[in-house]
């Protein structure tokens, strides 16, 4: 058993043999999940705190249509380790694929907010506004202005760290073109195109 490897050595290749066997029996290669949630389990059993023996079991559960128990995993990984960005990065690409926009966006800014210094943190979170007001059309011109103006104000944070950021320089000028849809004031309107 994993855990009674008491050797750091010993643990480090059981860890590497029980992550083979996920490789091996994982839902995608062998879809016998049977054999590779119990070998998931045993890899959080040999170290409950690295988040990624989570997100293992977590792909396991989403491969077999169990949402709600991969997003237990998912929060788990978040829980052991809040500091990491990946967490926030897996918990939203899992949102997305479920269609939860609130959930999709909260977790990319939880994601900012553990890489403040990252401008491409940022701009992901501008990138979701903006995709959000595109392809929605069931928006009210209120909401999409208010989304547009979270849009602006994410890649305005990412400019502030890396001002040559060329995606967030390009999203901007949509942001501004967007957000000149929603304005009534033809004067605000040529400013913000000028801009």
């Amino acid at each position: 058993d994993a855990k009674d490897a008491k050797d750091p050595k010993e643990q480090q290749v059981r860890r590497y043999a029980y992550e083979y066997l996920i490789a091996v029996y994982g839902a995608d290669k062998l879809n016998d999940f049977a054999k590779a949630e119990p070998v998931a389990k045993e890899l959080i059993a040999l170290d409950p705190t690295d988040p990624s023996t989570y997100r293992i079991l977590a792909k396991l559960y989403e491969d077999q249509g169990r949402n709600d128990d991969a997003e237990r995993e998912l929060l788990k990984a978040v829980d052991v380790k809040p500091s990491d960005p990946l967490g926030y990065q897996t918990l939203a690409g899992f949102y997305q694929k479920l269609g939860d926009f609130e959930k999709t966006i909260n977790a990319w800014i939880k994601r900012a907010e553990v890489e403040p210094k990252n401008p491409e943190a940022w701009h992901t979170i501008g990138a979701y506004y903006q995709t959000k007001v595109f392809t929605d059309k069931r928006l009210s011109k209120p909401v999409a202005l208010d989304l547009t103006m979270k849009a602006l104000e994410a890649e305005d944070k990412a400019l502030a760290l890396s001002p040559d950021y060329y995606e967030a320089v390009t999203y901007k000028n949509i942001l501004l073109r967007q957000e000149a849809l929603y304005v009534n004031d033809p004067a605000k309107v040529k400013a913000l195109l000028a801009e």
